[in-house]
């Protein structure tokens, strides 16, 4: 009986142990229904209104966005502008789109935006060539990475939902003519990660392990 308990409280632990391990996930998306669709409350910023709602007219390329988005919870550091989606940055919202004033230069372009409050899931259509985004939690520690595709004739939408909280996001240039952002998604509310069918097959397992003990202790 002695080592019946022991076997199961090493298989509780290991499964707390497993259970812990898959919850602190970040999962990738691609696809910007599919986000949505496991996404909780979102914000969305299509730098098009300035934190007030107010129409922002299509300005000339390296007008600074810097706080102009403060009222919906994101300031961007210094260097991030708006600019206007030109070639080959068809098919996203006019006027505005948000790339660096280091756009085709030798120093990486880097959108380095900074959320008032923790946010869990964050999004944006990619409209040019190859970039990446990039969450971090409040130790500026990297927790998540998405690439887009290398394509960049068409826009294409990067996601991330982590259930650690992201404090800091990157948008920055990889490869290719052409770097911007459209239409950023976030929200402050934590959506579940699901588990895997295995950590509910182990648990139910456990429950019918000790189904079994407590039925040897009677007969």
């Amino acid at each position: 009986m002695k080592n019946l308990i022991r076997i199961f409280a090493l298989g509780v632990s290991l499964m707390f142990l497993y259970v812990s391990q898959v919850q602190a996930a970040v999962v990738n998306y691609t696809s910007l229904a599919t986000f949505q669709a496991n996404s909780g409350s979102l914000t969305l910023v299509n730098f098009d209104v300035d934190s007030g709602g107010n129409p922002i007219a299509a300005p000339s390329p390296g007008v600074l966005a810097g706080n102009n988005f403060s009222g919906y919870g994101i300031t961007f550091n210094s260097g991030v502008v708006f600019g206007e989606p030109n070639l080959p940055f068809g098919g996203v919202s006019p006027p505005n789109i948000i790339s660096n004033t280091q756009i085709n230069t030798p120093t990486p372009a880097l959108v380095d935006g900074v959320f008032a409050a923790p946010v869990f899931e964050v999004g944006l259509t990619n409209t040019g060539a190859e970039a990446i985004l990039r969450i971090f939690d409040i130790s500026d520690n990297l927790i998540g990475t998405i690439n887009s595709d290398l394509d960049p004739s068409f826009n294409d939408f990067i996601g991330l939902i982590s259930d650690t909280p992201i404090y800091r996001m990157e948008f920055d240039f990889v490869s290719g003519i052409g770097f911007g952002g459209d239409d950023l998604y976030f929200t402050q509310i934590a959506s579940p990660i699901p588990l895997p069918a295995a950590a509910w097959l182990f648990g139910t397992a456990l429950i019918g392990f000790v189904g079994y003990s407590r039925r040897r202790k009677i007969f």
